[in-house]
């Protein structure tokens, strides 16, 4: 191999070696956020009492996917009118998540002591909807 070959291999290596140090800087003490669990049991009468059948918004990996599969399902649900009072009344949302169950929990947030209720939407990591209720 002429020595020429040999420096810009070397050249291409240390570029390489560069671009992967910075990516690791930068991602330093960058974990995944972790969600809260939420208790299935908790929810059970909600799943079993849903009048949602044969509905799926596609699958949910992440947070933000969660949040966004929610307002389609709450648009669906409840029209677009009271999707835009919930983006409006009960931002920011509370999103869980059940590990063992594999399934998304979000819901709308309230000021304390303030009287009604907040959205709330129970999704499978496939996308099957399992209930969606609106608290009064």
């Amino acid at each position: 191999m002429s020595r020429r070959k040999k420096i810009v291999i070397g050249c291409i290596l240390s570029i390489c070696i560069i671009v992967v140090a910075i990516f690791v800087l930068i991602n330093i003490g960058k974990e995944t956020p972790k969600l809260d669990s939420f208790n299935y049991n908790f929810y059970v009468l909600y799943i079993n009492n849903s009048t949602i059948e044969n509905l799926n918004v596609g699958p949910i990996n992440d947070k933000e996917t969660a949040i966004s599969k929610a307002e389609q399902v709450w648009e669906l649900n409840f029209g677009p009118e009271k999707l835009e009072q919930i983006r409006v009344n009960e931002k920011p949302y509370s999103v869980f998540y059940n590990p063992d169950k594999k399934m998304w929990l979000v819901q709308g947030h309230m000021e304390p002591n303030t009287l009604g209720g907040v959205a709330s939407v129970i999704i499978g990591d496939n996308g099957k909807v399992y209930a969606a209720w609106h608290g009064k």
